[in-house]
């Protein structure tokens, strides 16, 4: 989609090296499938990056997804080490 929204590859790379691709990918695929024109995808892929730095969208998302595996992990350790009942 980058490809086909820039032309120079400085911006191209910094599009795809961006955090939440994916999620940035299905929102301008969206976009896009709702007639959005090229220059409105544009200026919504630069807005993306904009927005997810200023509101530290990256950091917020990753860390929660860490307290959660980190959660998880715990728990997973914990029922491993809790004795087992005895009959």
């Amino acid at each position: 989609m980058f490809q086909e929204l820039f032309k120079r590859p400085r911006q191209i790379r910094r599009h795809l090296a961006g955090p939440l691709l994916d999620e940035r990918l299905q929102f301008l695929s969206h976009c896009a499938e709702h007639g959005a024109a090229r220059s409105t995808l544009r200026n919504l892929a630069s807005c993306q990056l904009i927005l997810i730095d200023q509101l530290n969208l990256f950091c917020t998302v990753h860390k929660r997804v860490c307290r959660l595996y980190a959660r998880r992990k715990r728990l997973v350790v914990a029922d491993n080490q809790s004795p087992l009942p005895r009959s």
